[in-house]
């Protein structure tokens, strides 16, 4: 920011701007909303909150409008998701801006040669809610996304790679059915134990 500051008060003013912005690259309000508190010029009405008031501290009024906007936006954000993060099937890291699966998505089982993928009939209406739910986050965040798709088994190799490409192929078509747009969601197979992270 085009902020003159003393030459002693130059490191500090540099590490309250540069929180501001690492802030500004999460979905985490309470540490935006700290952020710009440590950050408000004496022009703004919070100034009087703050714990430090020295001119160190004070960015532009400019960057501090653009830091409330993205925080409203991100609030409406949250406003949206917030169904969908109570239900338990999604989780959303503020601070890492990526999501996980907190259980496994139920599959029908499968054995070597079929690598055809479905999802088991009787869970159908948890399914649902399920990628109903992550989708809910990938639209509301809006952000390009890469999906870890984790596999429990590894070997016969070739077997589980085509079967879990398969799941994944399923669950992007399910999600872009949802409305999430085509290409949004990148994917990488990893052969291994977990749920599908999206970060």
């Amino acid at each position: 920011c085009c902020v003159a500051v003393r030459a002693a008060e130059a490191e500090h003013h540099r590490a309250v701007e540069t929180e501001l912005e690492d802030a500004l690259q999460t979905w985490s309000c309470r540490r935006i909303e700290a952020a710009i508190l440590a950050a408000v010029p004496s022009s703004d009405p919070r100034h009087l909150e703050k714990k430090c008031k020295c001119d160190g501290c004070q960015v532009s009024p400019e960057l501090i409008a653009a830091a409330d906007g993205y925080l409203d936006e991100l609030r409406a954000r949250w406003d949206e998701v917030q169904d969908a993060v109570d239900r338990g099937f999604v989780t959303v890291d503020s601070l890492k801006c990526s999501m996980a699966l907190s259980c496994p998505l139920p599959f029908c089982e499968r054995a070597a040669p079929d690598t055809s993928a479905a999802f088991r009939g009787d869970s159908s209406e948890k399914t649902a809610t399920m990628i109903g739910d992550l989708a809910c986050c990938l639209l509301a965040f809006e952000r390009r996304m890469t999906m870890v798709f984790h596999c429990r088994q590894a070997e016969p190799h070739e077997y589980w790679r085509d079967l879990t490409g398969n799941r994944v192929r399923l669950l992007v078509n399910k999600l872009e059915a949802r409305g999430v747009a085509k290409g949004a969601v990148q994917v990488k197979v990893v052969l291994g134990s977990r749920h599908p992270q999206v970060a």
